[in-house]
């Protein structure tokens, strides 16, 4: 199966996204293709992963990522099994991805706002508010899963995948 997996918030070596999720998908065999901010090139490469660098969204600066990204995806999921997502903002390109695709949440954006400083404080309800309708929006052309079950409150009875990593057996306890 070929997988797109895609961000353009969280850095490239993002412990859910790289370690745990494309390191899971490259293990049981799938081809992965990695939208993620420039930069993700470095030392990243395995078997089985193309890394295709796209912008970096930051604070207001928005836009160029999400065109940057809306390109890459036009590109590759025609060819691509599944995409999944990272960011809430791409859930807006819904129309820009072909065939399945899959919203995974493992961050809370309406309560994020409040911490966002480049957001005016007078806009913070109504980004709260939008916050709101774009995750029901997503939910609406995007298959949802979950990163905790505290997030069904929100997002209805969806699948949840556990934020936690994977420990080994055998760890010698420190000290």
């Amino acid at each position: 199966m070929r997988v797109i997996v895609a961000t353009i918030v969280h850095d490239p070596e993002d412990a859910r996204i790289f370690h745990r999720q494309i390191g899971a998908l490259l293990a049981a065999g799938h081809q992965v293709v990695y939208l993620a901010p420039a930069g993700a090139g470095h030392d990243l490469a395995q078997p089985g992963l193309r890394i295709r660098e796209i912008g970096r969204a930051h604070g207001r600066h928005r836009i160029a990522a999400l065109r940057s990204a809306r390109r890459a995806l036009i590109e590759e999921s025609p060819d691509a099994d599944l995409t999944i997502v990272h960011d809430p903002e791409l859930t807006v390109l819904a129309r820009s991805i072909c065939g399945p695709k899959v919203w995974d949440v493992h961050e809370d954006l309406v309560a994020q706002v409040s911490d966002k400083h480049w957001i005016p404080t007078a806009l913070r309800g109504p980004a709260r508010l939008l916050g709101r309708r774009l995750e029901r929006r997503a939910r609406g052309r995007f298959e949802t899963m979950l990163a905790e079950p505290s997030y069904r409150e929100r997002h209805g009875d969806r699948p949840v995948v556990r934020n936690t990593p994977e420990i080994p057996g055998d760890v010698v306890p420190p000290g």
